[in-house]
């Protein structure tokens, strides 16, 4: 065997993501894709449907929030809805993210109180 290939041989390989860092990173990219939805949906009520309601007439407008309302209570909104903000802070994230010192490790421990 040449020194090359020797050399080759030694030389460290790129590691793919664990399983962990993996799952983490899908996770976030599901909270991204979440909250881009929810965001748009935010934005079109308030430039298209909110505008169009109020040239309406009370009647109109109470209405046709009551169906909108009863429209978008649907489990794919409350997974967003609620999914969404909630995702970062899922279990599988915490076990990717490496760990934090704590503001305390430094700290001596309290002193005993004489009486």
């Amino acid at each position: 065997m040449n020194y090359a290939q020797q050399a080759l041989e030694d030389r460290p390989t790129a590691a793919g993501p664990t399983g962990a860092a993996r799952s983490a990173g899908i996770v976030l990219g599901a909270a991204v894709v979440a909250m881009g939805l929810l965001a748009g949906l935010y934005f079109f009520s308030a430039i298209a449907v909110m505008p169009a309601l109020t040239a309406a007439d009370d009647r109109t407008l109470v209405d046709a929030m009551q169906q909108m309302i009863d429209k978008i209570e649907n489990p794919a909104f409350f997974l967003a809805f609620l999914g969404a903000p909630r995702s970062p802070r899922s279990p599988s994230i915490r076990r990717a993210a490496p760990a934090r010192p704590s503001s305390r490790a430094g700290s001596s421990p309290p002193s005993p109180s004489t009486p």
